[in-house]
């Protein structure tokens, strides 16, 4: 439906994400008011994990929504780096780590209780 890109804001000196709706994605009448609920959505929201929306319009028929660019790798970065290794499964219950345990860490007891 959509897809994100690397982008410069000239104006501002600032590097952003921009994401732009698929060309004919809007053949599915319900895909260019999605796009604006989630852009006019996104920009409510203010948090540490959450990206800024800096912008929100259209460029020759194309909606786009430009967004805080943040740090990292892409997805396809990731996925060419391999699977994941496997997490372990949990001990069991009351045990450490298991469900219900108190996990070991630094700072205290972080039991569920």
């Amino acid at each position: 439906m959509a897809e994100v890109r690397d982008g410069w804001d000239s104006r501002l000196s600032r590097a952003v994400a921009i994401k732009l709706l698929y060309p004919g994605a809007d053949v599915r009448p319900e895909s260019r008011p999605r796009f604006e609920a989630e852009a006019r959505a996104s920009a409510q929201l203010v948090g540490r994990h959450v990206v800024v929306v800096h912008d929100v319009g259209e460029h020759n028929g194309m909606p786009f929504i430009v967004m805080e660019r943040l740090p990292g790798v892409s997805l396809a970065d990731h996925i060419a780096r391999g699977p994941l290794p496997p997490v372990p499964p949990p001990g069991p219950p009351g045990h450490p780590g298991g469900p219900g345990g108190k996990h070991k860490g630094g700072g205290g007891d972080q039991g569920g209780d």
